[in-house]
């Protein structure tokens, strides 16, 4: 069955062309595509996306948090979202605005409240810059770098834009098809199951 599992996603993987094209448009830039494939975590390794698929990644991603993550549902959506557990229980995001790196923290109704984070998140890598991963809006675990907001591609109905202060590396968080998470829609960004 491992083997059948393997066997189709890559037959998926490789006969479908670039997905961000059929997603985007023939019109779409290569920035654009480039934007959208990070944003969708299409730049890892194929093996890291069918493990991804299968077994889920929420298991090693909270290591790189730093926190346990949990799926809650939001009965505004009406789906599951991700989200950190933080020290004390509440369920934490976080958001960059203006170059400042908020904390979202979610309420009982499904909505969150901003505040600022703590200036001690932040963490040196092995090239001396100060970086924080944390989860974003879109069921992502995200890898800021301080002071280095990239621009990012956002499509929108009358087109795209631009956003700025945006992560620099996105990994869509999932538990797998093993634990009945089949993922999202690359063309919605909504649970396949919904």
């Amino acid at each position: 069955m491992l083997l059948v599992s393997l066997l189709l996603f890559f037959m998926v993987e490789y006969g479908r062309g670039d997905v961000t094209i059929k997603i985007l448009g023939i019109e779409s830039t290569q920035a654009q595509r480039d934007s959208y494939r990070n944003q969708l975590g299409l730049n890892q390794p194929p093996l890291v996306r069918y493990f991804t698929w299968l077994a889920g990644n929420d298991w090693w991603l909270k290591d790189r948090v730093g926190k346990p993550l949990v799926t809650v549902y939001n009965p505004q959506a009406k789906e599951l979202e991700w989200w950190a557990r933080g020290n004390d229980g509440e369920l934490l995001r976080w958001q960059m605005d203006g170059g400042e790196l908020f904390e979202l923290v979610r309420q009982e109704d499904g909505s969150s409240i901003q505040r600022p984070t703590p200036d001690d998140i932040w963490t040196t890598d092995a090239n001396g810059l100060a970086e924080f991963w944390g989860l974003n809006n879109n069921n992502s675990a995200v890898r800021w770098i301080r002071g280095e907001g990239a621009t990012i591609q956002i499509r929108t109905k009358a087109g795209f834009r631009e956003e700025g202060d945006s992560p620099v590396e996105f990994i869509p968080l999932s538990k797998g098809l093993i634990r009945g998470d089949p993922g999202e829609s690359l063309r919605t960004g909504r649970p396949v199951s919904a």
